[in-house]
């Protein structure tokens, strides 16, 4: 690139002339396949070097198992609660849409100060619940 390309872009894009250079140098050099060796016997290749972030298979089967325990877990201290109670968690805690305590309120015909206090007691027996359940299901 022409230096007087490169004080352009760099004034153009607010970065230094030499963010630009380095930058020209990359895009202009050929490209070169994941899969060539990385040496002439060929036994490594440049995905090789390649770092993956993702979780390993045993994270993962972990990450699986565990949710579905913690689902479990979750399931059976929702059924200690009343019907209005599971309704208050489920709108308020469970849902993508989070209910308001005034709507909540409104749909059920009581103050949203009642749907608090409802909702305040539920999650304490799900706490108590979830520590007795947690104990019955460890596998």
């Amino acid at each position: 690139m022409a230096p007087q390309n490169v004080k352009k872009v760099s004034e153009d894009l607010g970065v230094k002339e030499q963010d630009v250079e380095f930058m020209a140098s990359r895009l202009s050099a050929s490209d070169s396949s994941l899969n060539a060796p990385l040496a002439s016997d060929g036994d490594m290749e440049r995905q090789d070097l390649l770092e993956d972030f993702g979780p390993s298979p045993e994270e993962a089967t972990i990450e699986t198992r565990d949710a579905a325990t913690y689902k479990k877990w979750v399931s059976k201290a929702l059924e200690t609660l009343n019907e209005r109670e599971q309704y208050i968690i489920s709108e308020r805690r469970l849902s993508e849409e989070k209910a308001t305590l005034g709507a909540l309120g409104e749909n059920l015909g009581i103050s949203k100060e009642r749907v608090r206090q409802i909702e305040q007691r539920a999650m304490e027996k799900l706490k108590t619940s979830l520590k007795n359940v947690r104990g019955e299901l460890v596998y």
